[in-house]
């Protein structure tokens, strides 16, 4: 499980479209490397807004990122894949 992080759920308006999301964080690290990781995650069948919540971060999730604390509710989800980003002082 990840120390430290952020998500969000968000309940898109049916048939919406042209939805721009964006999160952004400031900071500083004492390591010589960090690693960034990021996942999203669509429901591809309808969810209540606090189940949607009910995750971890974890390497070991969906997209590498994020874990859902029970079966029925990850089994909504699409598993796209993650990203991660390594960050190295020069």
């Amino acid at each position: 499980m990840f120390s430290n992080g952020a998500g969000i759920s968000m309940n898109l308006v049916d048939a919406g479209h042209d939805f721009v999301n964006y999160m952004a964080y400031s900071g500083y690290y004492t390591n010589d490397n960090i690693t960034f990781y990021a996942s999203y995650q669509h429901a591809q069948s309808d969810i209540s807004i606090a189940d949607s919540k009910k995750y971890n971060l974890s390497s070991a999730g969906l997209g590498g990122v994020i874990t859902f604390t029970n079966a029925s509710i990850r089994s909504k989800y699409d598993g796209m894949q993650g990203i991660n980003y390594l960050l190295s002082r020069v």
